[in-house]
């Protein structure tokens, strides 16, 4: 079974989001201006999910009438209903154009392993239009996403579109021009590095455009369109766009459009008939190395974070390692908020657990009531497993949940106990000081941890590695975490919201915030006033002057 015809049932569930026909004449616009049609043909499209055919009718529609004689377009799709729709629809509006379409998968046809098919399936292309499934790992399964993998050298979280993009390499003319509508997750994640080295091994990139959290399809993908040739020396510039929704007051709007798509290409902040108003950036892509984050930037935001690099000392990285709470692989017999209540026990085992419930800048809002039943401990500096038969109750409590917890067959594989958490994280480091926050927020949210407590696998947290520094600068990090200055570096270096204007403080993000030096007088005043926000309570006056102090230790404005 080809991997693509996983996408043929449950299509919204599976990777299919059929493309809105504004957004198709937006990538033929971009392919065509790139590369203009010329004044005589012949002129071959290749589309390698063409599905309703959206990408290919919106393309003939931008060629003069007098050539379209002189096109060829090959299509394919494993799904037949949709290619019959595609097929209809092709011949009704643009009858004298040469269609072969093949009801069989296009990644199948590009694998080596399988034999030659058609001639016509070896063809060059002048142009390649896709907007391929989206499927991730965990919809492919193991077994589909280990042959992407080998088939076209993909590590890490791997995606369907991310063969596609690779695959159509052997069929581009050495001139073609490829436009594709994908998820814009490959441009920021960590695990996608190598992916992004391979793109920019084979590709040049003339255009990127991050249409972000504007909606365009009814599913939750964040779409991108590239537009792309084959490496070429002399293409040294890319540019890059992007718009996301914009918490700007109607009075500090510059533009107006009708649509995401005519914001995208205007600038600063766009307001739409649907009276949305969004942020648009147009700048230039960076990538230091082949598998770097691809960033936008532009002259403002070059000069601003020249400046924030200069007066940085540190990155948090150097401080403290970023770690994810721990995760037991079941919640259900290892938490409870009501240990007796719900359980009728209160096993001897019992800690205290931090989780997203608690959440709040610099110091959490309510008291802990969850407790999760800790089976770690630290014994001459290695983590080891408690001995059951000295914790009469915790033992009674857990036997009663044997079933459950010894069918969790890869604590077996490990050679673990059956009642052991699966991720229990460093027993010892639970009393230190410690810096928690959330994952997914519109604003960051990062506060301290004074008391011995167990941090949830719904929360990341930070803390002291060695004794290079003293604890302080955990206070001079909880302030720069929390301040509107690190909204800004983020939104500067990452180019990566969901929805609704939510940034991910993940790993790959929050270990590169910059840390000024914590020797410097600013910075012992920023440690002061966090420590009095934390014992008094935050209020707005503080907020504000805890953030100008911030932007001024990295010597740049509010």
């Amino acid at each position: 079974m080809s991997i693509e015809s996983k996408v043929t049932d449950s299509q919204k569930k599976e990777g299919v989001h059929f493309t809105p026909p504004e957004l198709a004449i937006f990538v033929a616009d971009q392919m065509l201006k790139a590369k203009p049609i010329g004044e005589r043909g012949p002129i071959s499209i290749l589309d390698p999910s063409i599905g309703e055919g959206e990408l290919i009718i919106a393309f003939l529609s931008r060629i003069p009438f007098s050539l379209l004689s002189h096109v060829r377009v090959v299509g394919y799709d494993i799904n037949e209903k949709l290619l019959q729709t595609a097929s209809i629809r092709i011949r009704k509006s643009f009858p004298q154009v040469s269609l072969a379409i093949s009801s069989s998968s296009f990644l199948d046809n590009e694998d080596s392993q399988f034999c030659p098919r058609a001639a016509l399936n070896r063809k060059r292309f002048d142009y390649i239009i896709a907007n391929p499934p989206y499927i991730r790992t965990q919809v492919l399964g193991a077994k589909n996403a280990q042959k992407l993998s080998r088939q076209w050298e993909l590590s890490g979280r791997i995606d369907a579109y991310q063969a596609f993009m690779l695959a159509i390499y052997d069929r581009m003319k050495k001139d073609c021009i490829a436009g594709f509508i994908t998820s814009n997750r490959f441009m920021t994640i960590k695990g996608c590095g190598d992916f992004r080295a391979s793109l920019r091994k084979k590709y040049s990139f003339i255009s990127v455009w991050d249409f972000g959290d504007t909606a365009l399809f009814k599913s939750a993908v964040l779409p991108a369109v590239t537009i792309f040739s084959k490496y070429s020396p002399n293409v040294r510039h890319t540019d890059f766009h992007s718009i996301y929704l914009s918490r700007k007051k109607q009075e500090l709007i510059d533009a107006l459009a009708d649509t995401p798509i005519d914001a995208i290409q205007k600038s600063d902040n766009v307001k739409t008939k649907n009276g949305l108003c969004y942020f648009v950036r147009s700048g230039e892509l960076v990538s230091k190395n082949p598998n770097d984050v691809w960033r936008l930037s532009d002259t403002v935001s070059s000069k601003w974070l020249s400046s924030v690099l200069k007066h940085s000392k540190y990155r948090f990285k150097d401080i403290a390692k970023v770690r994810v709470g721990v995760k037991t692989t079941a919640d259900k017999v290892f938490i409870h908020d009501e240990w007796q209540k719900e359980t009728g026990v209160n096993p001897e085992l019992l800690l205290p657990l931090v989780t997203h419930k608690v959440a709040a800048c610099f110091r959490r809002i309510k008291e802990i009531k969850t407790k999760i039943l800790y089976t770690h401990y630290m014994k001459n500096g290695k983590r080891t497993v408690y001995d059951l038969d000295k914790y009469p109750i915790s033992k009674q409590y857990l036997l009663a949940n044997y079933e459950q917890l010894s069918a969790r067959s890869y604590i077996a594989k490990a050679h673990r106990n059956w009642y052991e958490i699966w991720v229990p994280q460093n027993p010892g480091l639970w009393a230190s000081l410690k810096i928690v926050f959330r994952d997914i927020t519109e604003h960051p949210c990062f506060w301290m941890e004074e008391e011995s407590v167990v941090i949830n696998g719904d929360c990341y947290w930070m803390t002291l590695d060695s004794n290079h520094f003293s604890e302080d600068i955990l206070w001079l990090m909880l302030a720069i975490a929390n301040s509107s200055f690190i909204e800004q570096f983020y939104d500067c270096c990452f180019n990566n919201k969901l929805y609704s204007n939510k940034r991910r403080f993940i790993s790959q993000y929050v270990e590169q915030f910059p840390v000024p030096d914590p020797e410097s007088e600013i910075a012992k005043k920023i440690i002061t006033k966090t420590k009095n926000i934390f014992q008094m309570g935050l209020t707005e006056s503080k907020k504000q002057e805890i953030d100008a102090l911030v932007y001024s230790a990295f010597g740049v404005s509010l």
